[in-house]
């Protein structure tokens, strides 16, 4: 419970930093020292208070580290001669949109996420998914297997 002036316990404060780190609530609440972690996890989480602060040191995190190793990446991935087209072509365009390089059109990380309105951080978030879906997708580079002699039905 929080204390007197509604300011979360040492307990709480630690159990919102494991959460940030790790997203387990169980190994959370273990770490900020609850008896029962499994029990006090489900407390916490029900608790709009808790589910705020978590929220809010996750989009900081975002942010500040999520934004330096996206770049980092976007700009190995496109300088790696060794991988494949397809990626090191999303990767620059991405890099194109966040710089607005070539005119290209975007909420670019080149602003500082302070300095962005709702919507562009909502943009910005969007193409981040999608854009992280495309590079999770996989890529088949296998030649392909010869076709079997005869029908499909025989």
């Amino acid at each position: 419970m929080p204390d007197l002036k509604g300011r979360m316990t040492p307990q709480e404060s630690a159990f919102v930093e494991a959460m940030v780190r790790t997203g387990d609530a169980v190994y959370s609440a273990t770490v900020a020292g609850y008896a029962q972690p499994p029990s006090a996890a489900s407390k916490a989480l029900k608790r709009p208070d808790i589910v705020a602060a978590i929220q809010t040191a996750v989009r900081l995190r975002v942010q500040g580290e999520g934004a330096a190793v996206a770049r980092t990446v976007l700009v190995e991935i496109a300088l790696d001669k060794t991988a494949p087209k397809a990626p090191r072509v999303a990767a620059a365009r991405a890099l194109a949109e966040m710089t607005h390089l070539g005119g290209v059109e975007g909420a670019g990380l080149d602003k500082p996420l302070s300095e962005m309105t709702r919507a562009e951080l909502v943009e910005a978030r969007q193409r981040a998914i999608a854009y992280l879906a495309e590079l999770d997708a996989p890529v088949l580079e296998a030649a392909p297997l010869p076709a079997p002699a005869g029908g499909l039905f025989d």
